[in-house]
């Protein structure tokens, strides 16, 4: 009888462990507001886009990727996601860099603008950041961008989410 109690509440508590995760893993359709510019244009555009994401878990680490959706005929190559699950609370980070499919000019062209807006300009490489609260099938937070040390962060907007239908 002694036995079967322990075993009884790490079978319990591996279970509610299984349906925890449960909650964030799997494909979202994500709708997200966020600020464009154009190359000569000093008025900012508030877009609204929407994105794939799909989401595992192992333990309380988050893993995953960001794929905007194509037009027919055309590929979107996945960004890749990595973050952190406390409570019913997600925050991960977007990794900045696209595809290496996109080919060497295109990575040039990232490496020297990033060049000249961090070693010209002063203004340091920021990552942008997505924090969740999970509410059934739905998820509702904000994405922006901030520095290595989160000193420096873009203005928070809307990000909401809903599980993907199979």
């Amino acid at each position: 009888m002694r036995n079967r109690v322990p075993l009884l509440c790490l079978l319990l508590l591996a279970a509610s462990t299984a349906g925890a995760q449960s909650k964030v893993t799997g494909k979202w359709l994500v709708r997200y507001e966020h600020e464009t510019r154009g190359v000569h244009v000093g008025t900012p555009q508030l877009v609204v886009d929407t994105v794939r994401m799909t989401l595992r878990q192992r333990g309380d680490s988050i893993l995953g990727e960001w794929q905007a959706i194509a037009p027919a005929g055309e590929t979107a190559h996945p960004r890749d996601l990595r973050g952190v699950m406390r409570g019913d609370t997600v925050r991960l980070q977007l990794d900045p860099n696209i595809g290496e499919s996109e080919g060497f000019f295109a990575e040039l062209g990232r490496e020297i603008v990033e060049f000249l807006k961090t070693h010209v300009h002063g203004i340091p490489p920021m990552t942008p950041v997505i924090e969740v609260a999970i509410r059934g099938d739905s998820l509702v937070g904000a994405r922006w961008s901030a520095s290595a040390d989160f000193r420096i962060e873009s203005p928070r907007r809307t990000l909401t989410a809903v599980r993907e239908t199979p």
